[in-house]
C-alpha cells in the first residue's frame, strides 16, 4: 500500500471527506453553495471555516487549488503529527477531490 498503509484503509478514511465543492452539507458546511473546507465534526467552528473559504476563494481563480479536510484523529500510533496514515489519506482525498 501507499507509504506502508493499506490502500483500503486510506480509501476508507478519505471516504469520510466528500468534496466540499460538490457536497458542502455533507462536510458540515450547512447551507453554503460550495466550500473548500470539509469539517464533518465541526472541529474548527463556523467562523474559522468561513475565513478559510474567504482566503481560498481569493486565490482560487489565479492560484494553487487547495482544500481543507479536518480530521479528529488519524491512525492509532502513539506519535503525533503527519504520519503515514495522514499522508496516505491526504493523497486519497486529493485524488477524490480532483485537486491533482
Amino acid at each position: 500500500g501507499l507509504l506502508g498503509v493499506s490502500a483500503n484503509a486510506a480509501e476508507k478514511l478519505a471516504s469520510h471527506f466528500p468534496n466540499p465543492r460538490k457536497y458542502p452539507s455533507r462536510c458540515g458546511r450547512g447551507s453554503v453553495a460550495f466550500s473548500f473546507v470539509c469539517d464533518p465534526w465541526d472541529i474548527l467552528g463556523r467562523e474559522i471555516q468561513d475565513r478559510i473559504d474567504m482566503v481560498a476563494r481569493s486565490v482560487d481563480s489565479h492560484g494553487p487549488k487547495f482544500g481543507v479536510a479536518v480530521m479528529k484523529t488519524v491512525g492509532t500510533g502513539p506519535t503525533w503529527g503527519c504520519g503515514q496514515e495522514a499522508q496516505a489519506a491526504a493523497k486519497e482525498i486529493v485524488t477524490a477531490w480532483k485537486f491533482d
